[in-house]
């Protein structure tokens, strides 16, 4: 078991290993102290106690401050509308985003679309000052805990969009036509956590289409947004993005598919689209197994709405390895892999892929005042009173994904 919990650490913190002082523990004790008499603090004050404790150096203070939040013990995001505020309980922003989710005129009348007047109204109730609500309706936005976005072309009108509940349907007025010309791009999850699909909407909101941006007809000017997916207009290029939960084939997917006349262009937009689902990936679910996959390009897949799909990594392990041909188990014809890789990125953005799988895990290795000691519960550096963070393991390893799964809160339910 607690050679498990290592890996997982090693994984899912980017800080491990390091080298803790002591005094972080003093910071953390004081933090957990001061919960008791408030839920949130500014970065100054933060600041405040670091130097109490002799941690004087700015950068530390932000290194202690990033490990803390990584391990869901406070939160405090680094975006710039953000830094100056941390939560000390994160349960109190919690039950803050369920205050908006939760509530009927929000979830049922206007099917996740609220205003700030609203919002105001709901927070007031609940008790939350002025100050609060600015910062916790930042905290909810990208680069948050990505609840919902903010369109900004809305009659002059502040309103906000939470995905999570939006309706099941996708809007009828799209006028989206499938293409063997479309650029596609699976990724596959064996297992996959609730609030994905609607995190990389809010990551992708400045794009989302506005229904009247085509030549179809269309009822209003609502965003071309739904529960499960989006329409996305960039460069020149028409975008859809989805989550498919395919049950005739026991799978669940996002699709990405990309239309646009000129084929650079396309593969742009989609290396954008892509650098926001694994973004969500690397910062929130950095152990989550997914596989990426792209179209065959062969001569019969190329006139397909239904082409065989390649394994993206295998593809570029065999390049690596000069296997020059990959089979289409559709045609059952050999493919030259560099056309395969070259039909969906330029050879410059195949760097863009940051997922490794079968990565190697190092030993988890803290060093305490100069002590190196090896995270184990059978090794602590004073058998009188173990350091916290020995005591902590199995905590951690519960509580580690908290900043991950907290913007699903509402799927959960």
């Amino acid at each position: 078991m607690n050679e498990e919990i290592r890996k997982i650490l090693c994984r899912r913190i980017a800080h491990l290993p390091m080298v803790i002082p002591r005094s972080w523990d003093e910071v953390r004790t004081e933090i957990r102290t001061l919960r008791n008499s408030a839920n949130h603090i500014t970065k100054a004050q933060f600041e405040k106690i670091c130097v109490k404790y002799g941690i004087t150096d700015p950068q530390r203070q932000t290194e202690l401050s990033r490990f803390l939040h990584d391990l869901g013990f406070i939160l405090h995001f680094q975006e710039i509308r953000l830094k100056h505020f941390i939560v000390l309980n994160p349960n109190w922003a919690v039950n803050a985003v369920y205050a908006v989710l939760d509530n009927q005129h929000v979830k049922d009348f206007n099917q996740g679309r609220f205003n700030e007047k609203l919002l105001q109204d709901i927070w007031t109730e609940k008790g939350f000052s002025e100050d609060e609500q600015a910062n916790l309706t930042n905290l909810m936005l990208k680069d948050g805990l990505e609840i919902c976005f903010d369109p900004e072309d809305t009659n002059g009108e502040k309103i906000f969009i939470a995905p999570q509940l939006l309706q099941e349907e996708q809007p009828a007025s799209a006028c989206w036509v499938d293409s063997p010309e479309s650029l596609r791009y699976v990724y596959e999850y064996p297992f996959m956590p609730k609030g994905i699909i609607g995190r990389l909407i809010v990551r992708l909101h400045e794009y989302i289409e506005t229904c009247g941006e085509t030549d179809c007809a269309c009822d209003d000017w609502r965003k071309m947004v739904w529960k499960n997916g989006v329409y996305l207009r960039k460069d020149d290029c028409r975008a859809r993005v989805r989550f498919i939960d395919d049950r005739q084939q026991g799978r669940k997917i996002i699709k990405i598919e990309v239309q646009g006349k000129e084929a650079e262009d396309r593969k742009y937009v989609l290396r954008d689209i892509r650098k926001e689902l694994d973004f969500i990936h690397e910062h929130s679910f950095p152990s989550l197994k997914f596989f990426k996959r792209i179209p065959c390009n062969c001569e019969e897949c190329r006139e397909s709405l239904e082409p065989f799909e390649h394994d993206y990594a295998e593809l570029k392990d065999r390049k690596k390895k000069n296997v020059p041909k990959a089979e289409c188990r559709k045609s059952f014809t050999m493919v030259p892999v560099q056309q395969l890789l070259d039909g969906v990125v330029s050879e410059p953005m195949e760097r863009l892929d940051m997922k490794t799988e079968g990565k190697n895990v190092s030993p988890v290795q803290v060093t305490i005042q100069n002590n190196p000691l090896p995270i184990s519960p059978t090794a602590p550096a004073d058998p009188a009173k173990k350091p916290w963070y020995l005591s902590w393991w199995t905590w951690i390893a519960a509580a580690v994904g908290f900043i991950g799964s907290i913007a699903s809160i509402i799927s959960l339910k």
